[in-house]
């Protein structure tokens, strides 16, 4: 004998079929999520600069710049710059010049240090002791043949006062 169709049988089913709807969105949008390492990937998205510091004794370090700003007093006052915007630092005794596409000044950086993040952990860099920071380094970018980490400059051998 056939029952006649209630309207919770039909809040059931609809129920039972917005259940069944929703598993397969999660489902179809789990099997797009990329399964793979954080420690496989090549690519970073976290949005921090890609840079290559220049130590004053002419150590080479590449990686990601966490620092998200950098402070400088110079004639204009007290200016912070993003670092997502900066193409170069360099520190000098007399004045650190930073210096963008729209920005060039020369001043102190008050700052006192540098973290750079790369594949063998985040470093604490002194300031002191750094000569110069290129931004905009490729991802895995080896150091140049001009500067490589086993020779020192003599620019940055001069600074030391060691010839």
């Amino acid at each position: 004998m056939l029952m006649p169709r209630t309207s919770s049988t039909w809040s059931s089913r609809i129920a039972v079929s917005m259940f069944f709807a929703g598993v397969l969105v999660l489902l179809s949008g789990c099997a797009d999520f990329p399964m793979s390492s954080s420690r496989n990937s090549t690519a970073e998205p976290s949005g921090h600069p890609m840079v290559r510091i220049i130590g004053a004794d002419g150590t080479v370090l590449d990686g990601q710049l966490l620092n998200g700003s950098v402070t400088v007093e110079c004639g204009q006052g007290t200016l912070t710059l993003l670092t997502d915007h900066i193409n170069t630092i360099s520190i000098n005794s007399d004045a650190d010049v930073v210096e963008s596409n729209s920005v060039k000044l020369a001043g102190k950086i008050k700052d006192q240090q540098f973290l750079l993040k790369n594949e063998h952990g985040v470093f604490t860099l002194m300031k002191d002791r750094l000569h110069k920071i290129d931004f905009g380094i490729p991802s895995g970018g080896a150091p140049s043949p001009q500067t490589p980490a086993t020779t020192y400059s003599k620019p940055a051998m001069a600074r030391d006062g060691q010839q």
